[in-house]
């Protein structure tokens, strides 16, 4: 045997010990997502939910005082904590539309509360700490399942910590390129599959007491390598 066949068994027996480290676990990753072009050059951003936008005026970030469909650029690029929440959660005053949401690519800490946005795009958002998101919070009003969170893209982080998303309506969830997350809530009843980096991540953090994934059935886990 020359030396580059030994070389090759060895690589081969290495590789073999790595592999059935995962081998509780099913291999597989989510669909791969693409993201838009922001133009940072605008003087407005537009915001057309005037309940989100009456959000930002409460908390003195749209600096005109106004609702107005719009909030200045250089109001948006200032903001590292953002609470997202509607004036009240009767239908007519409820959030239903984040666009606009993207912009704020200098935020950190990210709350949502009493939102019925289907659909939430956060790769812009890449210096996201602590995510929340609660489709429907407090009394007064009604959760409706077919207009929650059914579908969300936050970009490969190093940075994200804490990730908690309840009263969504999710078939999956991608913690897989979060290699830092510290904490993680996820409250969805249609939940059937959550794919991760590795087994040592779904331990660490899914069946710990202080961390829980919630839902009425089994979910599957999958390591995702990409």
């Amino acid at each position: 045997m020359n030396d580059f066949s030994f070389i090759l068994i060895i690589l081969a027996l290495f590789s073999c010990k790595a592999e059935s480290l995962e081998s509780e676990l099913p291999l597989g990753c989510a669909e791969e997502f693409t993201s838009s072009t922001l133009d940072y050059s605008e003087k407005y951003v537009a915001i057309p939910d005037p309940s989100f936008e009456f959000s930002l005026v409460d908390q003195k970030l749209d600096s005109d005082g106004e609702v107005n469909g719009k909030i200045l650029m250089a109001d948006v690029l200032k903001v590292k904590e953002l609470g997202v929440n509607s004036v009240s959660a009767s239908k007519e005053y409820i959030i239903r539309d984040l666009t606009g949401l993207e912009y704020f690519k200098n935020v950190e800490n990210l709350t949502i509360l009493n939102c019925l946005e289907d659909s939430l795009d956060l790769t812009h958002n890449q210096k996201l700490v602590d995510l929340t998101f609660f489709a429907f919070w407090g009394g007064g009003g009604s959760f409706d399942r077919e207009k929650a969170l059914k579908h969300i893209k936050i970009n490969p982080s190093t940075t994200l910590k804490k990730l908690e998303l309840v009263m969504v309506w999710m078939n999956e969830i991608d913690i897989s390129s979060f290699p830092n997350l510290e904490e993680i809530l996820i409250g969805s009843e249609p939940l059937t599959t959550v794919y991760v980096r590795s087994k040592e991540q779904k331990e660490r953090l899914v069946d710990s007491k202080t961390v829980m994934l919630r839902n009425n059935q089994e979910v599957l886990y999958k390591v995702c390598r990409k």
